[in-house]
């Protein structure tokens, strides 16, 4: 009996130490999409730019604690951070709805690019940039892929905040 009882608390130290693995392990993220990067509003419907998106990094899932993203993104040529970052990566935690803030240190003071939502590990993705007054929701500039043209980008938007903001148009 004692034998049996030491061989299934054996199976179950394995079966944890083994998921605790495949959990945390980092899941690498090398993607590039086309996107588009359009302005919200009706007035705006003609601001419509294409844009390349590259995301290399890894996504890691701390066994109690956060899910986050470590590594670069680069818009068109723009790579986040930017060379004169304090740090040569980003890292922020995926929050509840997928989404989170993009910032990075540059000298003595914090530099927010946007709030970044992603669909499962960057199927897709979204971006609310962040201008020199911050953004609004009525007439902000928005960049999603993959996508080919501003309606597609508008749908994934939608997706990706909702039910965070009401729908954009």
């Amino acid at each position: 009996m004692n034998k049996k009882f030491i061989y299934i608390l054996i199976g179950l130290v394995v079966c944890f130490a083994s998921f605790t693995f495949f959990y945390t392990y980092p899941k690498e993220i090398n993607k590039s999409f086309n996107g588009i990067l359009f302005q919200l509003g009706s007035e705006n419907s003609d601001f419509e730019e294409t844009v390349q998106i590259k995301v290399n990094g890894k996504i890691k899932q701390e066994l109690f604690g956060d899910r986050y993203f470590i590594g670069t993104i680069t818009i068109n040529d723009q790579v986040l951070p930017p060379s004169d970052a304090r740090e040569q990566q980003v890292k922020f935690i995926i929050g509840d709805n997928n989404g989170a803030l993009i910032q990075y240190i540059r000298k003595d003071s914090i530099l927010a690019y946007g709030k970044i939502f992603i669909k499962n590990d960057f199927d897709a993705l979204t971006i609310a940039i962040y201008e020199d007054d911050g953004w609004d929701s009525e007439d902000g500039k928005i960049l999603s892929a993959p996508a080919t043209n501003r309606e597609e980008a508008l749908k994934i938007a939608n997706e990706l905040f909702f039910p965070m903001a009401k729908p954009f148009k």
